[in-house]
């Protein structure tokens, strides 16, 4: 079987979106069902904003598709909330794609909201350590309410439970944290290389109908708002990075509504 075009991975994902729309709206669901559905609708629509943005350089489906994947995350997390459920795999803090979506497309008020529910302990077995911290870290660089002294605890213990000697996530933040234009601008394009091989490595070997890998690895939206971070520290930038486009970037200063 050849691989699938993008645009096919786009109606994919929106076809599978609304079929998750209709089981999330059909009866009773658990909270464990709510969840997980709650959880790839966030999932697809990030492959739908990255496969119209490269088939059809629809930026504002981009932004718009990022930002409903970030709603979709805050609506999780929301009810997680209010019925007092213990964290899951599909809450966890280390799941910061969402987060990222959000950063990425501007939806400043749903990145802080993600931010404040999200949990403040590791679920081990659940998630990666190092990515429960990465994902503690960018939340300190997102709302800037904590000290320099906590958000340097939070980037030790990513680098303790990392297992790497400087691996490029802790350097970007660290550079973030250091307002190191410089030490910025390497250590993202380490972090995009080191990407660009994990992607390399694997091509060929997932199923062709593996939407997620398929975009991507074209687009790197966890670069896109780490470069947003960058600018809203008034930290100069490239206008492009390898997967970086320049057309899916926004202005740091033009923060959009989240879609609820």
């Amino acid at each position: 079987m050849g691989r699938m075009s993008l645009r096919e991975h786009e109606e994919l994902a929106l076809g599978r979106m609304a079929i998750l729309t209709a089981d999330l709206e059909r009866g009773k669901r658990s909270a464990a069902d709510r969840e997980r559905i709650l959880f790839h609708l966030s999932r697809n629509a990030r492959i739908a904003a990255i496969a119209g943005l490269l088939v059809r350089a629809d930026t504002s489906g981009f932004n718009q598709w990022l930002r409903r994947s970030a709603s979709w995350r805050l609506q999780a997390l929301r009810e997680r909330k209010q019925e007092e459920r213990p964290v899951s795999q599909f809450t966890c803090t280390g799941e910061v794609a969402p987060l990222c979506d959000a950063i990425a497309s501007g939806a400043d008020t749903t990145a802080r909201e993600l931010t404040a529910l999200s949990a403040d302990t590791w679920l081990e077995g659940a998630e990666f350590e190092d990515d429960f911290h990465y994902g503690r870290v960018l939340q300190a660089l997102l709302t800037g309410n904590e000290g320099a002294a906590d958000v340097r605890e939070r980037l030790s213990e990513l680098a303790r439970s990392s297992g790497e000697d400087e691996p490029p996530r802790l350097k970007v933040c660290q550079a973030l944290l250091a307002l190191d234009a410089k030490s910025f601008d390497e250590s993202l394009r380490q972090l995009i290389d080191e990407r660009a091989a994990w992607f390399r490595a694997r091509l060929g070997g997932l199923a062709p109908e593996d939407s997620r890998f398929e975009t991507d690895r074209f687009v790197f939206i966890e670069g896109l708002a780490l470069v947003r971070l960058a600018e809203l520290r008034d930290l100069p930038v490239e206008e492009e990075y390898p997967f970086l486009p320049g057309l899916a970037r926004l202005e740091a200063s033009s923060p959009q509504d989240s879609v609820r």
